[in-house]
């Protein structure tokens, strides 16, 4: 064996150590791929299984949940149930009383007057509510706006009360109250309350019985409802009549009717019918009387 011959063998086995070692580093790289897809494949599965357990448990959650709120709303629906019959029968019971309680509506005819923001802190003080049968009258804009504001009915009683004019014919009466409600809603900005009341009275001599009857007809085409009075304060029975008569008026006449639509007047030498106002309210309260303003579904007291 010649010395090259030595010198090769070592030679070729490192060469087969080489080749042995990039042959493992491969499977190794293989074996660690396959580990790390095999950790990627567990965890996503993992996961998927939490997610899974974590919905299962809101999904119970939720279902008992949903069965407490269940119970809960059939037990409010019934506490509702029980309540509403109660109540019902509460409203029932005061629904007759009130029907069977007597009522009073003031009214108070020809203002405005320099008496009425007297006579609007009057009723205020008593919480009383009224109806006020108003013709046009310069230099009162402000009194006409604080009668709305107050929460009374501001009614039509004619443009002019001019009894000669508006009862001409049927179609002058109308022609002053529609000027007349104009004018208030251009004041007030408030639509009409279409309560009305006849200057004397539906039944005035003023109007012959055909007109009358016109009239009425067109009131009622147009949405008007009239009153007049079945209680007479006899204010308009003297320039200035005294505060005595004024209450035994209202008083006496309220004795045989259980709805009273009360005549007062609202003018400046009517200052006796706002001294009397007090005990007329407090001797109407003590009979048991309820005070309303007047609307479209009151009873209909006319002539």
């Amino acid at each position: 064996m010649d010395i090259n011959s030595f010198m090769e063998i070592p030679s070729r086995k490192r060469v087969r150590k080489r080749k042995l070692s990039a042959q493992n580093i491969i499977k190794l790289l293989v074996l660690l791929i396959c580990f790390i897809t095999l950790c990627l494949c567990s965890g996503k599965m993992f996961y998927k299984m939490y997610q899974y357990t974590r919905i299962k448990a809101e999904y119970k959650t939720i279902i008992k949940q949903n069965t407490l709120l269940s119970e809960t709303t059939t037990e409010l629906s019934n506490t509702y149930a029980d309540t509403k019959a109660k109540f019902d029968e509460a409203q029932k019971n005061y629904d007759q009383a009130m029907a069977n309680s007597p009522i009073a509506y003031l009214t108070f005819d020809d203002g405005p007057s320099d008496n009425t923001m007297k006579l609007l802190d009057v009723l205020d003080k008593y919480k009383v509510k009224a109806t006020f049968f108003v013709v046009y009258k310069e230099g009162y804009d402000d009194v006409y706006r604080e009668i709305v504001k107050r929460g009374h009915v501001l009614a039509n009683h004619t443009y002019s009360h001019q009894y000669k004019d508006i009862y001409a014919s049927p179609e002058a009466f109308i022609d002053n109250i529609l000027k007349l409600d104009k004018k208030l809603e251009e004041i007030t900005g408030v639509p009409p309350s279409k309560i009305l009341r006849f200057p004397g009275g539906s039944n005035t001599g003023f109007v012959t019985p055909d007109n009358s009857a016109k009239i009425k007809s067109k009131l009622n085409e147009l949405g008007y409802s009239y009153y007049d009075w079945n209680v007479d304060s006899t204010d308009a029975s003297a320039l200035t009549q005294p505060k005595e008569v004024v209450v035994n008026g209202v008083l006496s006449g309220t004795d045989l009717v259980n709805t009273a639509n009360i005549l007062m007047h609202d003018t400046n030498v009517k200052h006796t019918t706002i001294e009397a106002l007090p005990q007329i309210i407090e001797g109407l309260k003590d009979r048991g009387y309820r005070f309303k303003s007047l609307d479209h579904e009151s009873v209909k007291i006319q002539f």
